[in-house]
């Protein structure tokens, strides 16, 4: 299940971000989907960390 979740960027970040997404389809969208991943990847970062570690 997706949680809601608020994450504030500087306007110029923001701005940035939906330029370099705009030619994929919905900047919004698009963005959404990049931090997603993003969080994905550190979440698979932490538990490959953890295992390593002996967690």
């Amino acid at each position: 299940m997706l949680k809601p979740v608020t994450i504030r960027l500087d306007e110029d970040e923001d701005n940035k971000l939906k330029a370099q997404q705009e030619s994929f389809g919905d900047p919004v969208i698009n963005v959404a989907y990049v931090i997603r991943s993003c969080i994905r990847g550190l979440d698979h970062s932490c538990l490959v960390c953890a295992i390593q570690a002996g967690i």
